[in-house]
């Protein structure tokens, strides 16, 4: 089951959470992620433990500061006035959402507009992509 479950967090056609501000151009949307993400990693630094299971003889690591630097994100992004959603990821456009959706430095002017019908894609650098998909088609 978990090795299932990773499969489809790694292909990324699962919904997912992220936080998003209605007509927010995406310049902007970038500069407070990575603003909100250089505070929370300068406030909260890694705490890396190495742990050995042994049923499995695996030994892996875990960061414990993990959950709490999660945390401090949403509260920075919120005081941004971020609120957080999930969104299913685009199995129908997912060319379309790749090439037009918001998050692209291209056009960095782009407004964020998410609807019910909105969904997500993941492009080949591994950046997330919005997309509001016309009223009538299915996500």
């Amino acid at each position: 089951m978990r090795a299932v479950i990773a499969f489809l967090a790694l292909s990324g056609c699962v919904s997912q959470e992220f936080y998003v501000k209605s007509n927010v151009t995406f310049d902007r949307y970038n500069r407070d992620v990575v603003a909100c993400q250089t505070e929370v990693t300068q406030a909260i630094p890694s705490n890396t433990q190495v742990t050995f299971d042994p049923i499995t003889f695996w030994i892996y690591s875990t960061d414990r500061n993990d959950k709490l630097r999660q945390s401090a994100m949403g509260i920075c992004m919120r005081d941004k006035g971020y609120t957080q959603v999930e969104l299913p990821y685009c199995t129908k456009n997912a060319v379309e959402a790749t090439e037009n959706g918001f998050g692209s430095m291209k056009r960095p002017n782009q407004r964020l507009n998410i609807q019910p019908n909105s969904c997500w894609v993941n492009t080949n650098q591994g950046e997330s992509r919005f997309y509001t998909q016309p009223a009538d088609e299915p996500t």
